[in-house]
């Protein structure tokens, strides 16, 4: 069955995205937002309220998208994170392609799919990975 995913993207905007999946084992209408004060939150009502949740101290966090369980929130030093189930446990990631890594603010987060993202830099710099940032490759 088909199910309609929506993603709150903080201050990036608003993604949708429409995937054949197991609709049991999804979070139903989570919506994932960044906090004036750069914390992650996340609503499951419908965004009626919203909880905040810890993923990393010292962090202001900027940017967020998701799809389904799969959250990645990014902000202040190149922090980027990563969760695959639902915010409950957070993974750091380091963009860089063999390269000193990136220490700019994360700007921007999108996914096209959970293997297809694209992360923006306060300057401008766009970051892409088809593996499900497992790699990063800087656009040129």
């Amino acid at each position: 069955e088909n199910a309609r995913l929506k993603s709150s993207a903080g201050l990036g905007g608003f993604s949708a995205a429409r995937k054949k999946m197991d609709v049991n084992n999804i979070q139903p209408s989570a919506l994932w937002s960044v906090s004036a004060n750069g914390k992650v939150r996340r609503s499951t009502d419908g965004g009626k309220s919203f909880k905040h949740l810890h993923v990393a101290h010292g962090v202001r966090f900027r940017a967020i998208a998701s799809l389904g369980n799969d959250v990645w929130a990014g902000g202040t030093g190149g922090t980027l994170f990563h969760s695959v189930d639902g915010g409950a446990t957070w993974t750091g990631t380091t963009l860089n392609s063999g390269e000193n890594a990136v220490t700019e603010t994360i700007a921007g987060i999108q996914m096209r799919d959970v293997e297809h993202l694209t992360v923006t830099t306060d300057s401008g710099s766009k970051w892409f990975s088809e593996d499900g940032g497992r790699s990063w490759q800087k656009q040129s």
